[in-house]
């Protein structure tokens, strides 16, 4: 086995594997259709022909099902109601006899248009009669066809052709239903059934007899037939009739492109192409000739170069004394050209074409390419077979952990997929690891030799690459992997490939389909840290267009050595990454992000949106995205990470770049997605613990190897409901740490940074707009309707005065848009938005409840002049699934502000010595009050109904308690907290016991810096009586959480600080 200047294309598993370097890669040879029957026994099928009933020999069969139009249509009709069958006896629901109709139209060309309400321009259906068709099985081997319908358990036999052809003028409609049934049926069995659709004996010897003049053409050329591609090319008048009638993207040639540029594009500079069989609505043209051989491709077609024997062919297939023409036969010639394009290596087609279609579900998608491009309606919709190809890259020169992490993820795949998908590699060899590269044969991985000849410009951007913005740029081996993606258009041979990073797990099965027919037209990349973010921004998965990758490949590459000699940085982020972003989507060298936010937005965009499920990230919060993920994605945090996060690892343990997920996974608390997302990991990696263990020992102290192997043991028996019981490791509150809770970090000064920079960052459409709200007047006026609002009023007034405006006091006049107003939706407006004069006044409407979005909000997402600013992560999602984010703002001028109880401030008592030990406010039953009070023994304090407390006596109530415990307002764990108790309570000292809830951004720093515990409602008392123990064992006798949160928010800076 070596390397070899082919196309690999369906992997085989290898044998007797050696151990160097040129045999560990494989060539794999194209399987192709048989062009003899299958079966030996199948010419001696009994009771081939259906019987008749009844003594009456005049009495005709009637079929089971009627096909109608061309050859494609016909055998995908075929295929649809005989797997429908097969499926049926499956389950028992049908015992009926299968009849299939022994009739192949020969010319079902579909010239007129349907007439009727409901045709709506659609052409009328072709059926067989005497005149245009012949028996079936003259063109299939129908033996083989029944022999492998009978095995699957239904009794099938053939409508004799007269019958066949005579009861199809009694049909009950005009309709022909093959599409609807191919949608009902089981795709699996619907592949097995075209499997089984070979070529009769006698049209076998026409295709054998093709092949061998064609192959004696390409000899006498010097041409190998693994150097060819088989290219169908819809080109003929009633094609395009048919183009202006569909409603779709594709149906011509992309941009009205030439045909030859196109297929040069499907043609992988590393696998060459030298020759192409033609099949066109028209015979190819000499100029069209020309056009192919300045490409490199010698054209051959059946007619124009007499390849097809017609005396063979008159013999073989219709009456003897009638020569066979295109005009009135022209899908037995398509049938021709079928088999024989089956047996050629590669395939370029038109999707939208049920030949190409049919073509290309044959080939399970693989060495198949469109030259139209984007979606394949057949099989989005019907025959959802295609398995995109997915691939991986690798260097020798990454780390070890690299190498066991894509291991387990090429594992995960052959799990979920088996055989039906091709997996490629992009291997860079340094060291020749003999025993990974025998590893890949085994488990059919098709491996391309890498030899980048970009290394040195990469080194470059590494060598001047911020370490703290990404952590790539710390290894060079690894660096130079992530790039090593730019050249997957030299090597793959397939229209789209789904590319992968190492640290990937395939949970479920996906095909074409699931991408929808809106398909990219260049990359598709899904969101990164921020679901609710649908841009395109992460490349840890990613949906290619392999063509438009190579045709665009020389200006992309030089693109990216000009930043490297000018060592500039992408727009949209470091590496790789940025650079498929900025290039793609059109950025140029001074551009802002916004650019970017505004160029995918455009119709042609080449930068499109990959769905959440394609890059599932452990620190998502979304059950939907959850429940239906394909790909999980371990995306800066690996497995032994997160392990460590679940079982309370210190932050401070973690690289700088990656704390911040740190933070996001204890902050959302969602640590059952954490342990699914490691119980699918496990489960793959047990499956080879050699791996297993070297992952171990490269994540792990030596002496605790075996102790890892058996923690991911443990974690792949783990089940859905174990995972969903699993909680973060919280230890008891500990003294806040100085380095951390007193650096800008870890400051609530930084949360309001991270929840601006959450909803809005810079570039994005919330962006632009608060700017633009921000800069319309110079003075504002604020009025939040209510006097409970005061202090957060002030928080925001110092904050719009520290960007650089100035505050009004009068209430300004209805006439005038001078004026910023700052309200609520309790405010009793100047200039009310629902009126329609003042819908475009400049305001912004601060949002002062959770999950209430109304009438007020639709309106001011409608003005461009109108921004929401909203406290709670909640309703920001729920302002996503309205579409509305790009009008809400993320800024904790509801939660962080100073409170009513200001004023209040008393002397802090040692909370060791106060009396009493746990006020609790909101609602609370009296069965778990009274259960919290029979725990505390030797503490019988009052119950408080503090809402009806003046302001004085909550003080000194908060003042003389140890625990604080506050319960959310509502009764769904999906909705945001109760943060705005949380600086009301600081100031007091107590210990905050909190209800867990969704808004996620900053409870890390609430835990570490202002001892805040989170637990569930069940346990919301259980962990407040522990930590009054804790306190009366005097464990907690310090208040430097009071400081931190004395210290706040610097709401003169924070726009300052955020907006450019």
């Amino acid at each position: 086995l070596k390397f070899e200047n082919e196309r690999p294309a369906v992997a085989v598993l290898a044998k007797n594997v050696s151990g160097n370097m040129s045999d560990a890669l494989q060539h794999q040879q194209h399987q192709p259709i048989a062009l003899s029957p299958h079966l030996a026994d199948s010419a001696s099928l009994d009771n081939v022909f259906c019987e008749r009933d009844g003594v009456d020999s005049q009495y005709l069969i009637t079929p089971t099902y009627y096909v109608c139009n061309g050859f494609s249509n016909q055998i995908l009709g075929h295929a649809a109601f005989i797997a429908h069958s097969i499926k049926s006896s499956k389950v028992g629901s049908s015992h009926d006899e299968l009849k299939i109709p022994n009739a192949f139209i020969v010319n079902g060309v579909q010239s007129k248009e349907s007439v009727g309400s409901r045709a709506r321009g659609e052409l009328e259906n072709v059926f067989a009669n005497g005149e245009n068709s012949i028996p079936l099985s003259d063109i299939v081997d129908t033996n083989h066809l029944l022999a492998m319908v009978r095995e699957r358990g239904v009794d099938a036999c053939l409508v004799p052709y007269e019958d066949a052809i005579a009861t199809t003028t009694k049909r009950a409609s005009n309709e022909c239903p093959w599409l609807s049934q191919l949608k009902q049926s089981d795709d699996g069995i619907i592949l097995d059934v075209l499997d089984a659709f070979t070529p009769s004996s006698s049209l076998t010897k026409v295709v054998s007899k093709l092949f061998d003049t064609l192959k004696a053409s390409l000899d006498s050329s010097g041409l190998k037939l693994s150097e060819g591609v088989c290219l169908h090319h819809r080109n003929g008048p009633d094609w395009k009739h048919h183009c202006n009638i569909w409603k779709g993207n594709n149906c011509l040639e992309r941009d009205d492109r030439s045909i030859t540029g196109l297929v040069s594009n499907r043609i992988p500079a590393s696998y060459p192409k030298k020759w192409v069989y033609y099949i066109g609505d028209e015979d190819p043209t000499d100029s069209l000739n020309s056009e192919f051989e300045t490409i490199g491709l010698q054209l051959y077609h059946r007619e124009k170069h007499q390849l097809l024997d017609y005396d063979l062919l008159r013999f073989a297939s219709i009456d003897h004394d009638t020569m066979p023409s295109v005009e009135q036969h022209r899908d037995l010639f398509a049938a021709i050209d079928f088999f024989a394009c089956s047996n050629i290596s590669s395939f370029i087609g038109n999707s939208v074409s049920t030949f190409s279609a049919y073509q290309i579900a044959l080939r399970r998608g693989k060495n198949a390419s469109w030259y139209n491009s984007r979606s394949i309606p057949l099989m989005a919709d019907f025959l959802k077979v295609h398995c995109v190809p997915l691939v991986y890259t690798y260097t020798e020169l990454s780390q070890s952990n690299g190498k066991s992490l894509l291991v387990g993820s090429i594992l995960s795949a052959r799990r979920v997929f088996g055989l039906t998908v091709e997996i490629h590699l992009l291997y860079h060899e340094s060291f020749n690891d003999a025993d990974f590269l025998s590893w890949l044969n085994g488990v059919n991985v098709i491996v391309h030799k890498h030899e980048p000849r970009w290394l040195d410009a990469i080194e470059k951007l590494r060598v001047h690459g911020d370490a703290k913005r990404s952590h790539l740029y710390s290894h060079h081996g690894n660096y130079i992997g992530t790039w090593q993606r730019i050249d997957i258009p030299l090597f793959i041979d397939a229209e789209y490939a789904v590319l992968l990073d190492a640290d990937t797990i395939i949970h479920e099965q996906f095909t074409i389909a699931d991408f929808g027919l809106d398909i990219t037209r260049g990359i598709a990349f899904s969101s990164e840290t921020n679901e609710l973010e649908k841009v395109p921004l992460n490349a840890g998965v990613a949906l290619l267009n392999v063509p438009r990758l190579r045709e665009t490949y020389t200006d992309f590459v030089q693109f990216i050595k000009t930043h490297a000699d000018n060592n500039a940085n992408f727009i949209m982020g470091p590496s790789d990454q940025g650079a498929y972003l900025d290039f793609y989507a059109g950025l140029q060298e001074h551009d802002e992000p916004s650019t970017f936010y505004k160029n995918i937005k455009r119709r042609g965009s080449q930068v499109n949106y990959l769905d959440a499920t394609f890059n599932f990230k452990p620190y998502y919060t979304s059950m939907k995205t959850f429940r239906n993920r394909k790909v999980t994605h371990f995306h800066g945090l690996k497995p032994h990470d997160l392990v460590g996060v679940l079982n309370g690892r210190p932050e401070r343990d973690f690289p700088p770049a990656l704390r911040f997920l740190v933070r996001k996974i204890r902050d959302n608390k969602r640590a059952s997605f954490v342990c699914n997302s490691l119980r699918d990991f496990s489960l793959v990696m047990v499956e080879d613990l050699n791996n297993l263990e070297s992952y171990c020992k490269y994540s792990t102290p030596l002496e605790q190897v075996p102790g890892c192997v058996k923690e991911y043991k443990m974690l792949s028996n783990m089940t859905d409901e174990s995972c969903l019981k699993h909680q973060l490791v919280v230890s008891v509150p500990r003294p806040p740490s100085v380095s951390f809770c007193y650096s800008e970090e870890g400051s609530l000064h930084h949360i309001a940074l991270d929840m601006i920079q959450h909803s809005s960052r810079p570039g994005s459409p919330s962006y632009e707009k608060l700017k633009h709200v921000l800069n319309l007047n110079q003075q504002f006026y604020i009025d939040l309707g209510s006097p409970i609002f005061h202090r957060n009023g002030v928080s925001i007034s110092t904050m719009l005065q520290g960007y650089g405006l100035k505050q009004t006091v009068g209430r300004p006049s209805s006439h005038i848009m001078t004026t910023t107003l700052v309200e609520t939706k309790l405010t009793d407006s100047v200039c009310r938005i629902s009126e329609d004069e003042c819908h475009d006044y400049p305001r912004m409407l601060i949002q002062i409840d959770h999950e209430k979005l109304g009438n007020e909000h639709e309106l001011c997402h409608s003005s461009p002049n109108c921004i929401i600013v909203d406290s709670s992560i909640h309703n920001l999602a729920m302002a996503a699934e309205k579409g509305w984010t790009q009008s809400f703002v993320l800024l904790p001028v509801m939660i962080q502000s100073a409170h009513r109880l200001e004023s209040q401030e008393l002397k802090l008592e040692p909370l060791q010595t106060r009396s009493h030990s746990i006020v609790y406010l909101d609602r609370i039953e009296d069965t778990p009050k009274a259960l919290l009070w029979t725990n505390n023994t030797n503490q019988h304090p009052e119950t408080f109904h503090l809402s009806e407390m003046r302001l004085r006596d909550m003080a000194n109530v908060y003042g003389n308690t140890k625990v604080c415990v506050v319960s959310r307002s509502y009764y769904t764990s999906s909705v945001g907290g109760e943060y705005k108790h949380m600086s009301e309570l600081a100031q007091f000292g107590c210990i905050p016991v909190f209800e867990t809830f969704s808004d996620s951004i900053g409870t890390s720093s609430f835990e570490q810096c202002g001892r805040v515990i989170f637990a569930s409602e069940e346990e919301l008392l259980k962990r407040a009586t522990d930590v009054v123990g804790v306190i009366n064992h005097g464990l907690i006798n310090d208040f430097t959480h009071v400081d931190w949160w004395k210290k706040g928010v610097n709401w003169g800076q924070l726009l300052l600080q955020f907006i450019v």
